[in-house]
């Protein structure tokens, strides 16, 4: 099929359109889920009137979901015209981590948007990768037992780097939340150095507050971070390589 532009209506499951975007037959369905985002969702009746994340987004043809990855010429939606959504009311970022080769399980974050959204936005959106770059395949490069395991440096991999969705670094959210055990925190380099990198506490650790910010905490996957404890060391390093082998919203 030649490339073609043409417009889709999208509708709710009710069938009532709340949103139609320009598609072309070389778009990925990724792509498409973007552009729905970018239009926002109409319909009161429905509670979708509200910009939403591409990751929050499926869309179907028939009864068949179109993927990030499909290319929209290999479809039938030139000829449907149409695509049903439906919204993933989520909070929740999973990690698959891996141990050298050892599958160790996977970890399910719940964040707090209503705290903090811009922080909460930022660590979501490194876990679905929908910039390019994020977390599938970063290490946890610093383990403490009893403290703490530390990840997100997927630039330099040691602790030296890492990038925000919004530039290299954002300014501190706020401090609302405390440091408890299984709390994710923003890890830092001073005030207002948030980039990507977090970490997860394995006890209270009360002399962080106030110094970085707390917007979610693990949920699932206690034994999957006690395995990841049991590799780190007094210095951080751990005794084999920890990483986070698949990512995204749940």
């Amino acid at each position: 099929m030649s490339e073609k532009d043409f417009k889709v209506s999208i509708k709710n499951l009710a069938g009532k359109v709340v949103a139609t975007v320009d598609v072309n037959t070389k778009d990925t369905g990724l792509t498409v889920k973007k552009r729905v985002a970018e239009a926002g969702l109409e319909d009161k009746k429905d509670d979708l009137k509200m910009k939403v994340n591409p990751s929050q987004i499926a869309l179907f043809l028939g009864n068949t979901e179109l993927k990030d990855t499909t290319v929209v010429d290999t479809t039938e939606l030139c000829k449907a015209l149409e695509l049903k959504c439906v919204i993933r009311k989520t909070n929740g970022v999973f990690f698959d981590i891996k141990a050298g080769n050892e599958e160790l399980g996977r970890v399910v974050f719940e964040l707090d948007h209503q705290v903090c959204p811009k922080t909460c936005k930022n660590f979501l959106e490194l876990a679905t990768g929908i910039h390019g770059y994020g977390y599938k395949g970063c290490p946890f490069h610093r383990v403490i037992p009893d403290f703490m395991c530390q990840g997100g440096d997927f630039t330099r991999r040691n602790g030296t780097g890492g990038k925000s969705i919004y530039g290299k670094k954002f300014d501190d959210e706020n401090f609302t939340l405390s440091h408890e055990q299984w709390s994710l925190s923003m890890a830092n380099a001073g005030p207002n150095t948030n980039g990507s990198q977090f970490f997860v506490c394995y006890s209270r650790c009360s002399w962080l507050d106030g110094k970085h910010t707390v917007f979610g905490k693990a949920t699932q996957g206690f034994e999957v971070l006690r395995a990841i404890e049991k590799l780190g060391s007094q210095n951080g390093k751990t005794s084999k390589e920890v990483i986070i082998a698949d990512c995204g919203v749940c």
